[in-house]
């Protein structure tokens, strides 16, 4: 079928690009190139015959480009793409710097918006909606040769502590934490700790901190004023720990288990 109002492929993908438009409605679309709805549907059909293009949920597209494969074998590129702003964070950032061995199938995202969870190729896609007094501590990075903007080593260990759901458990972000120590910037960890304003979270890095022999002492003053469990998932024990305000849970011999394999 003819291209509406002679707009090229070329064209086409040229000004997206331009726009830094990666994601888009058919609205969108109209309004970008300034043509009717109708002639923007057409000019989207043109884009899907040709593999250009590629429908991820209803009416919203992923432009894919001259080198589909490029984007499509980028799920942490597709991820930042669907919702913005937006950033790759949690047990996705955690594996991807080497920090756990789970390889996760799911990629999560930090976004400070509501957004349900997609399924797209071999990938699910889960949105975490923060505060937007949390939404910090990311930066822009080249994978695959497509820009992705990822949570620092820092703020993927401080996300994951916040909310635990997300990184596999407290025990899986104890080992990150581990793996972490000798990568990361321990004030910045602890600076990162005390921005998102949860004092749980304070009262648990603070214990393992200790626990790796890191430095933990700009934590001591944002503490959980109640005893909260150490790891939410398990029940309570009889062990206190009233210098973080921790109900112990979990011995040292379970929680530190893959340290001896």
């Amino acid at each position: 079928m003819e291209n509406p109002k002679k707009l090229t492929a070329n064209y086409i993908l040229s000004y997206l690009y331009q726009k830094e438009v990666m994601y888009f409605t058919t609205k969108m679309f109209s309004d970008l190139f300034g043509i009717s709805k109708s002639k923007a549907h057409q000019s989207v059909f043109y884009l899907k015959q040709r593999d250009l293009i590629k429908e991820v949920e209803k009416g919203k597209y992923l432009v894919l480009g001259f080198e589909p494969h490029r984007v499509l074998s980028n799920p942490f590129f597709i991820a930042s793409r669907i919702i913005y702003p937006s950033y790759i964070s949690f047990r996705s950032a955690l594996n991807h710097y080497g920090f756990t061995e789970q390889v996760p199938f799911t990629v999560y995202v930090a976004t400070t918006k509501r957004k349900k969870e997609i399924q797209f190729g071999n990938y699910r896609y889960k949105y975490i909606a923060l505060s937007p007094h949390k939404f910090f501590g990311y930066e822009k990075q080249m994978i695959g040769e497509l820009p992705v903007l990822l949570a620092e080593k820092e703020k993927a260990i401080v996300d994951s502590l916040d909310q635990l759901q997300y990184a596999g458990g407290f025990e899986e972000v104890a080992k990150a934490l581990f793996n972490a120590k000798n990568e990361i910037d321990n004030q910045k960890l602890m600076e990162y700790a005390l921005k998102t304003e949860n004092k749980t979270l304070c009262s648990r890095l603070g214990f393992l901190l200790e626990k790796y022999q890191m430095s933990m002492e700009g934590l001591k003053n944002s503490l959980s004023t109640s005893f909260v469990p150490l790891d939410p998932d398990k029940p309570k024990s009889k062990v206190w720990d009233k210098k973080w305000r921790l109900n112990v849970n979990i011995t040292d011999d379970k929680l530190f288990t893959w340290r001896q394999t």
